[in-house]
């Protein structure tokens, strides 16, 4: 989840960094469902090969620098590149040689077009405004792609009907969630109201704030390190939103005007892996 666009136009595209610069410092202490797990990269490293099986070594494209992706098994002669906007990112988080990354907005896409063959994106997609700018990445890639090539993402899905903030907060202070990553998720899916409107980041930050006086108290009674309350700070002054949508209107989104066929999904079995399916459609 990567290095995506943020601002206040109509697609949100001019792009402010929102909360990215410092994510990148806190890289090390994230981990699933906010990156991928084990069971999803297997996923992916399935995707991957049964497009390389029948064509050979991919032209890969990735939106954001996940680590885990570029560290799959790739044939040789394949060619990878991957796009972010955040220069921390590139410079903390990314693993490869530094002309393998673009530093641009994903809705700029700035590649001919048909000059790549796999597009990833771990979970990625609900950092864009819903529906203009996903809808805006969605007609760049179809572009960028090569005809039967794939877009491969994981998303972070709203599950329906939703839950309430104070089920998310029972759960946390009963014991029930394991960590601040999965925190994270349930409460910015807890309090958005609608995928249209989305829900600041900030307001992940200030809910749990108002949970105790201070981390170190709410780490007493979580029974978990400071340490590991302390990335949620990144939230704290930044105004990006995130916009989650249920995985069939994915779908829709991608192959509602006919550019991409809906080829399945992968889901694994970690907490909050129902949530968080991975998608593939192949470009018409």
């Amino acid at each position: 989840m990567n290095g995506a666009p943020h601002g206040n136009h109509a697609c949100r595209a001019d792009l402010s960094p929102g909360h990215w610069p410092l994510m990148a410092e806190y890289w090390t202490q994230i981990g699933p469902p906010l990156r991928p797990a084990k069971e999803d990269l297997a996923s992916y490293q399935r995707c991957a090969n049964e497009w390389i099986e029948a064509h050979g070594p991919p032209r890969v494209l990735l939106l954001g620098v996940t680590p885990e992706i570029y560290a799959l098994h790739w044939p040789k002669g394949h060619d990878f590149i991957a796009l972010d906007q955040t220069r921390t990112m590139l410079d903390y988080v990314w693993p490869g040689h530094r002309n393998q990354v673009v530093e641009a907005n994903w809705l700029e896409l700035p590649f001919p077009s048909a000059s790549r063959d796999l597009a990833f994106c771990d979970g990625g997609l609900h950092l864009l405004e819903y529906p203009s700018a996903q809808l805006l990445l969605i007609d760049r890639l179809h572009d960028v792609i090569a005809q039967g090539g794939r877009c491969i993402f994981r998303l972070f899905t709203a599950p329906a009907p939703g839950e309430t903030v104070g089920a998310v907060l029972n759960d946390l202070f009963a014991g029930c969630i394991p960590n601040l990553n999965v925190l994270k998720l349930r409460l910015g899916m807890a309090l958005q109201e609608s995928p249209e409107g989305g829900i600041e980041v900030h307001e992940i930050w200030r809910t749990l704030s108002e949970q105790a006086s201070g981390w170190d108290q709410l780490a007493t009674k979580l029974g978990w390190p400071v340490a590991h309350l302390r990335p949620i700070d990144a939230y704290e002054n930044s105004g990006s939103r995130y916009h989650f949508i249920p995985e069939e209107q994915a779908i829709e989104l991608f192959c509602g005007d006919g550019k991409f066929v809906f080829v399945g999904s992968y889901r694994s079995g970690y907490v909050l892996g129902e949530r968080c399916p991975i998608v593939v459609f192949q470009r018409q």
